[in-house]
Parts: structure tokens; sequence; C-alpha cells
């Protein structure tokens, strides 16, 4: 080392508490007063004396080796960090006991060492200036920071005069894990599904992808069921689907938790928990919309005729309606699929709910990245001018659902709930002369 490079006080107890002290060999160490040493520049073994000033004869010692270093590893530590978190990585360093014996010890400070840090994919992870200190288990080490995902391979040699060492690691980084859809919370109707979609999270260990895992769990397994689909191959793990099944009223906290198992190149594996709330509840509110062909023309305003709400629209194009459902706390579900709805127009001359034209069930994004499940209705219009309502009534549940999802029997049956919209038909525009 350096001249001076390393400096320790030591610590004598016991005597008079007043010592003198000696070094057997000040090209190896050197001693002050005080009882600090500090490494001078050669190789080799200094014994530290410290003598009881009252009584000579009653000392206490220490032995000093400087070494050259034979090998270098990295210490098992945690290798996989969190984007924008930094990983400790620590080294230890051996060398052979002077004296030319093959003896070999672990150094226990090699925080003073110039050494030189590579990292293979630029992008990744960025070294940290400054060196770890020493501690029980390592000599020093580095610091790296998560940039961006990815996994890459970090080398760190040392070279003085005719020794050099290398030691390789394995890292990687990932993106939190994080609930997409729903971001917090699902409502479902008894018997009715939600795929649920999850981002991120630690991806499949580069040096054994066999160790991954994903755990999806519920509080409660009797009333809902669960089931991870497996990932498109293309996105890499990147994406993690989970079908949820309604199974019995209530409400359930969903965890997925995404990682690895240990191995040895990866003995402290990241894993990264997150849960979302799954709501089964009967709906207590519908509602109906027109939907406009051009959103952007959405203009017709529904007109207040002795204080009802009616909806004009042509007596030459089929309207579409657009059923949802909301739960007690008027959260809209995400799936009412198991629900059994009977259509009723109050004058079927008018506008009728012909059976050839089912309601179409169509999930959209609600705007924050969470599907929504919206029914579409088409009602048959016949060319003639006048106002009707067209009413949708949830009667029960459709047994076929129930049975496919398992559910709990005997189960609650369903208060009908239900919603009208009242329709005036009215001729089109024309313009004259054409």
């Amino acid at each position: 080392p350096k001249t001076g490079a390393y400096q320790y006080t030591i610590k004598a107890h016991g005597g008079s508490g007043n010592f003198s002290w000696s070094s057997s060999s000040s090209m190896v160490a050197t001693v002050t007063v005080k009882g600090v040493m500090t490494t001078s520049g050669d190789t080799g073994l200094s014994v530290i004396r410290a003598h009881d000033v009252q009584n000579p004869l009653h000392f206490g010692e220490m032995k000093v080796y400087v070494i050259e270093p034979s090998s270098m590893e990295f210490a098992p530590c945690q290798v996989e960090a969190r984007v924008g978190h930094t990983l400790e990585l620590p080294l230890t360093i051996s060398g052979f006991m002077p004296g030319g014996g093959s003896e070999v010890v672990t150094l226990s400070d090699c925080s003073h060492f110039d050494l030189v840090v590579e990292v293979e994919n630029q992008g990744v992870f960025q070294p940290l200036p400054g060196r770890l200190p020493p501690g029980p288990e390592h000599c020093s080490g580095v610091k790296v920071k998560a940039d961006a995902q990815g996994s890459t391979t970090l080398l760190v040699s040392y070279t003085h005069g005719h020794v050099h060492l290398d030691a390789k690691i394995t890292l990687a980084a990932y993106l939190p894990l994080k609930a997409v859809d729903p971001s917090s919370v699902a409502v479902v109707t008894l018997g009715s599904s939600k795929e649920m979609l999850f981002e991120g999270g630690p991806r499949p260990w580069v040096l054994e992808p066999s160790k991954f895992f994903r755990n999806v769990t519920s509080e409660d397994t009797g009333s809902i069921s669960l089931s991870l689909l497996g990932p498109p191959a293309s996105r890499n793990y990147q994406q993690h689907r989970v079908l949820m099944t309604c199974q019995a009223l209530g409400e359930q906290v969903i965890a997925l938790s995404v990682g690895n198992r240990p191995s040895l190149s990866n003995p402290f594996p990241a894993v990264e928990p997150t849960v979302v709330k799954s709501i089964c509840a009967p709906p207590s509110r519908l509602t109906l919309m027109p939907v406009y062909a051009l959103p952007q023309l959405d203009l017709s305003c529904p007109l207040l005729q002795q204080n009802k709400q009616v909806v004009p629209v042509s007596s030459h194009r089929n309207p579409l309606l657009d059923l949802g459902a909301y739960d007690q706390q008027g959260r809209r579900f995400d799936n009412f699929s198991s629900l059994s709805i009977q259509w009723e127009s109050s004058r079927p001359l008018l506008a009728s709910i012909e059976l050839d034209q089912p309601m179409q069930l169509v999930s959209q994004d609600d705007g924050n990245g969470q599907k929504k499940l919206h029914g579409l209705q088409t009602v048959s219009v016949h060319e003639a001018s006048g106002t009707t309502a067209i009413s949708a009534t949830a009667t029960g549940y459709q047994q076929s659902h129930l049975s496919e999802a398992r559910v709990k029997q005997p189960h609650d049956p369903l208060v009908p709930v239900s919603a009208s919209i009242e329709l005036i038909l009215v001729e089109d525009v024309r313009v004259s002369p054409e």
C-alpha cells in the first residue's frame, strides 16, 4: 500500500492504563505514543506492543500483516434492485501470509485499493463514487444505482505491479410492481369475472430463469376463485394477468407477489408485493344513456317535458342505448354479465327490442386505464313519430353463469333494479330547397 494509506487507533485495556507503544518493524507499520498505527510501504508482519508504563513486563500485543492480495471475489449480496434504488456490492480479497507459506487469509481492509469498475450493458446500472467501508464479511466494495430495467454484468479489477485480480457479478434492475386494472378496486356481480392486469416487478433471474415465481392469494379462498393467466411471451413477464371470479358476495383483498427463489448467483432475491380489492355486490342502480355515433356532435341535449327527460332520436335510424350498473356506494361495475336483463318498450309499434339483436357486452376503458362493462342494446324504430319509454330490468342471475363460476349455494336472491329512458322519435331534418 501507499505509505500511510491505512490508519487505525488501537485500544489497550488493563494495567495502570498508561502505555508505551512499539512496533517490531517500522518498514511495515509504525505506531504513535497515542496508539495510532499507520501502515508503511512494505509488505510483511509487524508486532505492535503496548507496555504498561508502571510495569514494562506487563504488555499486550497484536500482529499487523500487510500482504499482497492473491484473489478477489464478491461476497453473497443482493443483486436485484428497483429502478432508482442502489445496491451495495461487498468484496472479499485474500492473500498469502508472509513467510512463503501457503496459508491464505482474507484482508480486513482493502478500502484504499485502486479498483477499476466497468459495466457491460451501459444504461442499466451506473457505478457510484466512493467505496464501501470494511465490515465483518468484506474488506470493501462498490455501490451502483439502477437506472433502467434490464440486466448487466459488473466487472471490478485491480492491478498493482505484477498482481492482477478481477471479480464479476450479474445484476438486474426492475420496475416496481403495480396494479393497472383495477388500480385499487374492482366491482363485479355474483358469478361474474374480472381479468386483472398488473405490471412490473422482478423479471425471471437471467442466470436461472426457472427460479421465477408469481403467487396470487386472497383472504378467503371460498368466496372468489383466482387463476394466473399465462404471460404474453413477447412482454417477457412484464405483465401479469389474474382472472378473478366471484363465488359469494363480499369484499376481498387480493395479493400478488412476483420474484425469484434464492439461487447461488442470486442468494437474496427481491420479491415485490401489491394488493387490490375485489368487491362482489348486487347492483343497486342501473343507468341508460343514448350512444352517439359521433361523440363530438353529442349536441342532442335531453329535453325536459312534463319534468321528464326526453331524448330526441331519429325515427329512421336505430338508436343504440348504453346500460351501466352501479353498486350501493355509487361505483360502476367492472363486470355485470351474470345478470339477467329484461328489455321492454312502452310503445313497441314506435320502437321495439328485437330478439335477433341481443344486448352486446363491451368492456371500455373508463379513462383511467380500468375497463368497465357497457351493455349496448340496439332499439328498432319503425319510421313513426311519437314518444316511448325503453326500460331495462335486472330480474335475477343467469343460472349458466352461476354454475360455471361454481357460486356458493344458497345465495341471496337479487332484488330487481331497473332503469328507463324516454325517447321522442322525430323526423330527420330536411333542407329545403334541396
